[in-house]
């Protein structure tokens, strides 16, 4: 794992999975964009080409300085905490949001969504991933007794929160 997680690792080797591709369609072209939990900037790149704005919103130091020349700007720091959010609101609004599998990650994603949508303007669009723990491969694992912690995907070791698609559905509502 690189000091900035397993995942631009990932998108390095493999290129941007189908999900990241549903995410960046749902962006308007040219809209000034809030990249949450922007890694290292791999989307940022993909949507600042299409013409977007974007500001992404980054935990892990190394990843936000790797995001930098992806992004207008970058803001470090836990999107729970207030210095972060305190920047974002002096960076806001934006036109649309992307949260591509971060909610997970926090302690409270209800909160930290809601704080987001406070960030859009009146008609802005949001592009929520979340893994789904009720996928047949997580319910396979489980079925045999196992809860196998891995360093990326849907039993990942820093996931805090889980959701199923009705429950992701709720989070979003």
């Amino acid at each position: 794992m690189t000091a900035a997680g397993p995942y631009a690792a990932l998108v390095a080797a493999h290129g941007l999975s189908p999900a990241h591709r549903l995410l960046l369609d749902a962006v308007p072209p040219g809209a000034r964009v809030l990249d949450a939990g922007c890694a290292t900037g791999y989307l940022a790149r993909e949507l600042t080409a299409r013409g977007c704005v974007v500001v992404g919103a980054e935990a892990d130091p190394a990843a936000a300085a790797a995001a930098q020349p992806h992004c207008a700007e970058v803001v470090p720091g836990d999107l729970e905490g207030e210095p972060a959010r305190a920047a974002l609101r002096a960076l806001a609004p934006f036109d649309a949001l992307v949260c591509g599998d971060v909610l997970e990650h926090l302690r409270d994603p209800w909160d930290a969504l809601a704080f987001l949508a406070t960030l859009l303007r009146p008609g802005a669009s949001a592009a929520i991933s979340v893994p789904n723990v009720a996928h047949w491969t997580g319910r396979r694992a489980l079925l045999r007794g196992r809860f196998p912690y891995a360093e990326h995907g849907l039993f990942d070791r820093t996931h805090l929160r889980f959701f199923t698609r009705a429950g992701a559905r709720e989070l979003a509502e």
